[in-house]
């Protein structure tokens, strides 16, 4: 039995998270990344959230540095979701 949700899962959040971030006030945008998340439970979306605030306060070096390490832990979390 395989993961249910895999790394590039994780990335497709971060950069549709990211793009909605710095497209706050274009709707159009916002929408056509929503739409990239729809088919991703509530409760994974949450714990992807919650996750990217753990990581919230390390600097821009520990995350480039640890990049495989932050996206595979974010996977495990998110597999491990009920």
């Amino acid at each position: 039995m395989g993961l249910k949700y895999k790394t590039s899962d994780v990335e497709k959040m971060v950069e549709s998270f990211s793009s909605i971030s710095k497209n706050k006030n274009n709707p159009k945008e916002v929408y056509n990344e929503m739409l990239k998340l729809i088919d991703y439970p509530v409760n994974v979306l949450e714990e992807f959230l919650h996750c990217m605030t753990i990581f919230e306060k390390k600097d821009q070096n520990y995350l480039k540095e640890n990049y495989y390490g932050v996206i595979g832990y974010i996977t495990l979390r998110l597999n491990f979701v009920k």
